[in-house]
């Protein structure tokens, strides 16, 4: 059962995956080709045709660094930053809101879900053996959430003595403050490098 369940996810990434992906390739290479709808659209939104080249290769590389499974957050970002400027370029041009103006938002909303739910599995951002970048954010994770939020981590920070009476009791139970490697450790249970 959980066999069925495991490969109709697996299913259901590739399928988002490939429609997001088709998706974009077709986008760029429209621009890229400077073909007649391409130009269209671009003279609709108030630019000049001479930007599709450029927009096209804007893409193209967005498209590269989010395929790139080192690089895929780095290509979401960019993603959403270049998908940000088509929401205010359909808002300038007054387009209808659903179906134009956050179409671009929908599109950047599946990359991330795709990035987080295929493209980096719960497993792998949650272990601490697979990288130290992804290791070190999963512990700091447990332990901001084991220690009483990121204010109580922040006063471990910056060693500040709390002289307020508004301030909550500084309890932190087992976590201590201590710095190895060049990081500040909360959890006691951590390794040393």
């Amino acid at each position: 059962m959980a066999n069925v369940e495991r490969r109709s996810t697996v299913w259901t990434g590739r399928t988002l995956t490939a429609v997001a992906v088709l998706f974009l390739i077709f986008d760029a290479t429209v621009k890229l080709l400077q073909l007649t709808p391409a130009i269209d659209a671009t003279a609709q939104l108030g630019f000049k045709a001479s930007v599709l080249l450029p927009l096209g290769i804007i893409e193209a590389l967005c498209l590269a660094a989010y395929l790139v499974p080192q690089t895929s957050v780095a290509g979401a970002i960019l993603w959403t930053g270049y998908l940000g400027g088509a929401v205010a370029t359909q808002l300038r041009v007054g387009n209808p809101l659903f179906s134009n103006v956050l179409f671009p938002v929908y599109v950047a909303a599946l990359l991330w879900v795709i990035l987080f739910k295929v493209l980096i599995p719960r497993e792998r951002v949650l272990s601490s053996e697979d990288t130290e970048m992804t290791g070190v954010l999963a512990k700091v994770s447990d332990s901001i959430r084991s220690n009483g939020g990121i204010g109580e981590i922040l006063f471990l920070q910056t060693g500040a003595r709390r002289s307020s009476p508004t301030c909550r009791s500084a309890s932190l139970g087992a976590a201590r403050k201590r710095r190895s490697s060049g990081i500040w450790r909360v959890d006691p249970s951590w390794p040393e490098r």
